[in-house]
């Protein structure tokens, strides 16, 4: 009996937490997921929060990511992207946030085929950004690095709807979009 009423606990505990996520934060992540899976920049920049473009013009935006996937030395794939984590949605100087972990392989192929040899320069650069067991070479010689990070959704007077940045600690524009109070709500959620 006591197992059944723990069960229970349990199972009504998770749906409290399931029931806390916004159903529309979870559309438009599904959204912004898959465009970003299929590397539809147009898309990733329409769900993209929009104060950023305040401080990088969407055009410019655009450019540099298009540029970082596909360029005369290398091409970037994405794989196995997932989200891992949506934190609780909190309400704070009238707009709704919430903290996302994600995780991805990010594929990265030389094209120049005079840069044989020069995959282990950038596996080494990769490494020291990463860490040396998130980095490796495949059978091809791409360069795959698994990547575990953050973003904030927020839907405020900048973002009517739910929209989404990318979220590191050392990043700062992060402090430009946001107030410290928000930004020290985030790092609440571990």
């Amino acid at each position: 009996m006591k197992k059944l009423w723990l069960v229970l606990v349990i199972c009504g505990a998770c749906c409290s937490l399931f029931a806390q996520t916004d159903p529309l934060l979870q559309q438009r992540l599904n959204y912004f997921m898959e465009a970003n899976r299929q590397l539809h920049f147009d898309s990733v920049i329409a769900y993209t929060y929009p104060k950023l473009f305040t401080l990088v013009p969407r055009d410019e935006m655009l450019e540099m990511l298009q540029n970082s996937f596909e360029n005369e030395q290398l091409t970037i794939r994405l794989d196995s992207l997932q989200t891992d984590s949506i934190y609780p949605v909190f309400k704070m100087q009238e707009g709704s946030y919430a903290k996302i972990r994600y995780s991805l392989n990010m594929i990265m192929q030389l094209k120049d085929s005079s840069a044989a040899g020069k995959e282990n320069d950038l596996l080494a650069a990769m490494q020291a950004q990463y860490g040396t067991g998130k980095v490796r070479l495949d059978s091809a010689k791409n360069i795959v690095v698994q990547v575990t990070a953050l973003m904030l959704a927020a839907k405020d007077k900048y973002a009517r709807q739910w929209c989404f940045v990318n979220l590191k600690d050392s990043d700062p524009l992060i402090s430009q979009l946001f107030t410290k109070e928000i930004i020290d709500k985030t790092a609440t959620y571990k």
